[in-house]
């Protein structure tokens, strides 16, 4: 199981899953990541808040100097939720295959609500009965060779 782990932080799946069950129902957004009032998010608007929230206690000084001169104006948790944003659609699922899941337009996961889809989703990525990012990937490769 893929695992994130930088400066002290470490965030599993299974943490993920556990966030997304305590986010109340009100609190999540379709069709875009951030309500315009910050009150409600999709999927990845609340992964981020997660992750900034894990490393509210880290101090700037430990983001590698070449990565705080490209983006100054960032604390280093929000350097961090970067870094999880990343390692979560690197290992697990992209915004791709996540997006169609949160705003219900996926015929798989037709619970009526955003967080139940998405805990659903998550759910059977843990199963491994859904494709991870590279696995996805793999299989368009296969299917875009065997076509020719």
């Amino acid at each position: 199981m893929s695992v994130f782990e930088r400066h002290g932080v470490t965030i599993t799946l299974s943490d993920l899953i556990e966030m997304v069950e305590g986010t109340p129902e009100d609190a999540w957004q379709v069709d875009v990541v951030r309500s315009e009032d910050d009150s409600r998010n999709c999927f990845f608007g609340h992964l981020y808040a997660y992750a900034e929230k894990q490393g509210a206690h880290l101090d700037v000084s430990i983001i590698p100097a070449i990565v705080r001169e490209r983006r100054p104006e960032l604390t280093a948790a929000e350097h961090l939720a970067n870094g999880v944003w990343d390692w979560f659609e690197s290992e697990w699922a992209s915004t791709y295959a996540i997006y169609p899941v949160n705003d219900g337009k996926h015929p798989r996961y037709p619970q009526p609500t955003p967080r139940q889809r998405v805990l659903a989703y998550l759910h059977a990525l843990a199963a491994g009965d859904e494709m991870t990012t590279m696995q996805a990937m793999d299989y368009a490769d296969c299917q875009e060779l065997h076509s020719n």
